[in-house]
This record gives C-alpha cells, sequence and structure tokens, in this order.
C-alpha cells in the first residue's frame, strides 16, 4: 500500500491526515483528491512535509506565520508573499486554506517555536482553538510508567462514583474531563489493589494523556474489557476513535418555579453550539471561553478541511 497511516482525524475540522511512503506517492494521491466532490464541495487537500527536530540547527526557535489574507482590507496576500521571500515557504500559511492546524500539525514535532498569527480578533481566538488541539496526545508517541493496565475511558466515573481520573489538579497540563469535549482520557493503573482504592474512592489512576484517538500496539497476547465483554487481544495494534456521529441527549429540568407539577417540566437538549463550515463552533464556547471567526465576524466561509 502506498500509506503507511491513516490519522490522526480531527472531526471538529472535517481534517484527515494520511501518511504516505514516498513523495511521490504522496503527490499522486494529491492529484487525485484535488478533483474529488464532497457534499458538493471540493476538498481542501494539502501536501505537507514531515518536520522533526534533527533538520533544524540546534537551539533554534523557528517562527511559524498564520495569515487570514481578507483581514485587514485583504492585504494579507501581499503579506503572505513578502514572508515566503524572507522565510521557509512552510513556515507560512494562510488559514483560509484548511485553517491553522495545518500549519500547526506541520510543527507539532517541533518543542519550542513562535506563532505570529495575522488577523483580526477571530483569527487569533481561531489560532488559540487549534493550538489546543494540536497540543493534545493523538498521533505522537507516549512514554508508559510502570503500570500493569490501561483504561480508556469517556466518563466521569464507572460504579458507585468511583473516578479512576481523579479530582482536578490546580497545574495540571490536562484539561478538566466532559463527556462531551472530544477528548478520551488515558489512565494507568499500577496494580489491582489500586482498583479497590479508586473504587473506595481513596485514590486515583496515573494520568498518562487526553486524546480524540488513541493508538495503542502490543507485541503478546493480553487480555481486554470493552463495556464489560472481557477477551483475549492477541498481537497488534487497537486503534480507538470517536465517532463522528452526534445524537441529542434530552435531560429534565429542575422545577422553575413553585408548585410546577411534573407535566411541566421541560425537557433541554444538551447537544453543544452548532459548528460552522470548518467544525469550529458558530457562537462562543461558554465552557472555555474562546471566540471564533464566525463568532467575531472575522473569517468568510470555506469548505471542509482535509489534509
Amino acid at each position: 500500500k502506498p500509506f503507511t497511516a491513516i490519522g490522526p482525524i480531527y472531526f471538529e475540522y472535517g481534517s484527515l491526515v494520511i501518511t504516505f511512503n514516498t513523495p511521490k506517492a504522496a503527490t499522486a494521491a494529491v492529484q487525485r483528491l484535488q478533483n474529488a466532490i464532497y457534499e458538493d464541495k471540493k476538498l481542501i487537500v494539502l501536501c505537507l512535509p514531515n518536520v522533526q527536530p534533527h533538520m533544524l540547527p540546534p537551539d533554534s526557535e523557528p517562527l511559524l506565520v498564520l495569515v487570514n489574507v481578507k483581514s485587514g482590507g485583504c492585504q494579507g496576500t501581499e503579506l503572505i508573499q513578502s514572508f515566503r521571500k524572507l522565510l521557509n515557504p512552510f513556515q507560512v500559511f494562510d488559514v483560509l486554506k484548511g485553517g491553522p492546524l495545518v500549519g500547526l500539525y506541520v510543527f507539532r514535532n517541533i518543542p519550542k517555536y513562535k506563532i505570529l498569527a495575522c488577523g483580526g480578533d477571530g483569527t487569533i481566538g481561531w489560532v488559540l482553538q487549534c493550538l489546543d488541539i494540536a497540543k493534545q496526545v493523538d498521533g505522537r508517541p507516549i512514554e508508559l510508567p510502570n503500570i500493569e493496565g490501561i483504561v480508556v475511558l469517556n466518563l466521569l466515573s464507572w460504579g458507585s462514583g468511583a473516578n479512576p481520573w481523579g479530582t482536578a489538579k490546580e497545574e495540571s497540563p490536562f484539561q478538566k474531563p466532559t463527556h462531551y469535549d472530544g477528548l478520551l482520557e488515558v489512565v494507568g493503573i499500577s496494580d489491582v489493589s489500586r482498583l479497590g482504592l479508586i473504587q473506595s474512592k481513596l485514590a486515583a489512576g496515573t494520568r498518562i494523556a487526553q486524546g480524540g484517538s488513541i493508538r495503542i500496539t502490543t507485541h503478546e497476547e493480553w487480555p481486554v474489557q470493552v463495556d464489560g465483554e472481557p477477551h483475549i487481544q492477541p498481537p497488534g495494534t487497537i486503534t480507538i476513535l470517536k465517532s463522528a456521529l452526534k445524537a441529542q441527549m434530552l435531560k429534565k429540568a429542575k422545577k422553575s418555579r413553585r408548585g410546577a407539577t411534573s407535566s411541566q417540566v421541560r425537557a433541554v437538549a444538551s447537544e453543544g453550539s452548532p459548528c460552522g463550515p470548518l467544525g469550529v463552533p458558530s457562537s462562543l464556547d461558554a465552557a472555555h471561553g474562546k471566540s471564533t471567526p464566525e463568532a467575531l465576524g472575522d473569517s468568510d466561509e470555506e469548505g471542509d478541511a482535509f489534509l
């Protein structure tokens, strides 16, 4: 097969990353997909480099430039041309062609770099939102601690309120988990006795990662339990992806006034905010307080972004 891997998949932005064996295979795929139509829209197909830290000079701190060409009186085109003369072209990206996630994904393996975002408040908010996505563990190898078990969950608790992720910590690098944030939590269990402590709410597991896609590779058989169904998993790779399908969930609201009957209790949808054309929420996210281009009127419509 011409490709080595498919993923990570960024459902929120309609983006998929495919890694190819050779530049020739990647170029052929780009030429073939550029004419593809999906839901009456042309795909945005880009050929991106695989930038690694050893390709850069020691102690270097490269600059990543993200430009919205339609901001500031449409002067962004001249700005991009000027930056590409001064910098490597793969350091300068037009956010209207695939969004800020394209450039951030190219720089995902660079430990230290600076970002220059050229645009209005909406562009800045868009970049910050994608920056959180790119910092997730999707597609990155994770070094495991000394553990005997791995738990992948999208629940705040199980059983009688046991919380393997643990309570919130002030200096934790992870964000507070919710069942609707699109992230899976990966927790390590050191031994069987730790499970008893977790069930008794006296301890928590070891926080390993948060991500939208999880890939676990094993070289020997190991016991696995999925939603209460145990089995012996043969050697291989397990890939866990969040579903692109969403359904509205209903819940009963509390009585808003004294004397309300049960028939007057209304059901409200707990579905998240509607998304724009690129999967960017079309309104301010109350949970995270992040603004988007559409909310601030700083970006034109764009098709689905496929990397």
